[in-house]
């Protein structure tokens, strides 16, 4: 089916105003033109990172306060003239479909009369060509990742806030840009939904302006803890991407499993294809050799979707049948599609209620919408960040960054979406829980997740 942009919701970039697009390929054409608790430490390392960054943004690469009180003074005069409202939203559109939950959200709002009236224009924006680019790949190569990623993480910012319409930001999947790119949007006085990550040094930096939509990784944990626990599955290896988000979840997991009776009988962290260099080769040999050994009865994979997806494949190739349980990144139609039937079975963490009326409601729409499509728990986090600041507008009615994250800190009721019923505390959403959810096929034969009862069969 072919679709054209809605006029509330224009893109990006200017090749797209026109372009015709599939339902489907949404976020690839968007991208075509535009605790262990932690310790002290680990503390300072977050501190200093924090620093660095701002040092950065101090070096004459942030907006004035003359251009930062004028684009607040811009935005709250074109929302007093009952204009539309711009809203940046930021995601990597490799992983899930929060772009297509965001769209679905904000074309309901306005078949809904809009917010007090006005539309909400949602401006895309691809974290992809940033992690992708050159630049990137080639200070990795160097062992200048950290520093790449900050600067990289600003850049994506800027680009963002270089649309002077914009009043607020929603998304960024990609934890490592998340810390850079909140402090240029806190220097540019911003209201930032973070929407994606829940690692702890994001609570470190609170400030009145960041509302930080999922839970702490803490609580994923515990979930997955509270899931192994109860089947009694008591030997577990971990493989894990090795990013700063997998490796605070290893240290984790690494302190919750001897209180719940687990032993954790290695760990093996991989970078890229595990055949891209002898050196990954020789690190997946090892961790293939662990698993053989038949110590482990279950694999935790802390693993992006396509990395997990091809992973699951190969380990099913060479004969490693071991129960696989992940976090909600596996919970994503590339993990299901490259892992085919070898995923079936996978056990996931999630905080996606896709057994109750409204996400059920919500997924009839979404596949009517974006046939082919699967509505996942990115899409779901989409949709709700969307409609939670939409509501948040209309119960403050104004549109002043401050006045907003007032509302959603102290004045909004409990506000009930696909994720579960929301209340904010100092910027943290406190009240979402986690589930499980199982890979396994529908009536018609396809693959898709279901909610897990919380007693296992």
């Amino acid at each position: 089916m072919k679709v054209m942009w809605p006029l509330a919701l224009s893109p990006a970039r200017t090749c797209l105003r026109e372009r015709r697009i599939t339902a489907n390929g949404l976020a690839k054409a968007a991208l075509g033109c535009w605790s262990r608790r932690d310790t002290a430490w680990r503390v300072v390392l977050h501190l200093g990172l924090w620093v660095a960054v701002a040092g950065m943004l101090g070096c004459g690469e942030s907006d004035s306060a003359t251009s930062t009180a004028n684009r607040t003074r811009a935005v709250t005069q074109s929302f007093e003239m009952d204009k539309d409202i711009y809203v940046g939203v930021v995601w990597n559109s490799s992983q899930g479909n929060f772009f297509h939950g965001a769209l679905l959200a904000a074309e309901d709002i306005e078949a809904e009369g809009g917010v007090q009236g006005r539309n909400l224009r949602l401006q895309f924006f691809d974290e992809l060509p940033y992690v992708t680019s050159r630049s990137m790949q080639l200070s990795q190569s160097q062992g200048r990742y950290r520093n790449a990623v900050q600067l990289t993480g600003t850049a994506l910012a800027r680009e963002v806030i270089s649309d002077k319409r914009i009043a607020a930001v929603l998304g960024h999947s990609t934890a490592e840009f998340t810390l850079p790119a909140m402090l240029v949007y806190q220097a540019n006085n911003m209201l930032f939904f973070s929407a994606g990550n829940s690692g702890a040094q994001h609570a470190l930096t609170s400030h009145p302006l960041h509302i930080q939509l999922k839970p702490k990784v803490d609580l994923m944990v515990d979930a997955l803890t509270e899931a192994l626990k109860r089947r009694n599955w008591k030997s577990v290896f971990v493989i894990y991407e090795a990013t700063r988000q997998n490796e605070h979840a290893l240290e984790l997991l690494r302190s919750r499993f001897p209180e719940a009776g687990i032993t954790m009988t290695g760990a093996g962290g991989l970078t890229g294809k595990v055949t891209q260099s002898d050196r990954s080769s020789r690190r997946f040999a090892s961790v293939l050799h662990q698993l053989r050994d038949g110590n482990s009865s279950v694999i935790v994979m802390l693993t992006s979707p396509d990395f997990g997806g091809q992973l699951v494949r190969d380990l099913r190739t060479l004969g490693v049948l071991q129960q696989i349980v992940g976090f909600s990144s596996l919970d994503d139609d590339k993990y299901v599609g490259i892992a085919g039937d070898a995923g079936l079975g996978t056990l996931v963490t999630t905080s996606y209620q896709s057994d109750t009326y409204l996400a059920k409601r919500f997924e009839d729409a979404f596949r009517k919408r974006f046939p082919g499509v699967e509505a996942d728990e990115e899409a779901a986090i989409g949709y709700d960040s969307v409609r939670l600041y939409a509501d948040a507008l209309s119960y403050s009615g104004r549109v002043n960054p401050q006045s907003v994250a007032t509302t959603l800190n102290y004045k909004l009721p409990l506000w009930h979406g696909l994720l579960g019923s929301y209340r904010i505390e100092d910027g943290q959403v406190i009240s979402l829980k986690y589930g499980l959810r199982k890979l396994q096929r529908d009536e018609e034969g396809k693959m898709r997740y279901v909610i897990v009862p919380k007693d296992p069969a």
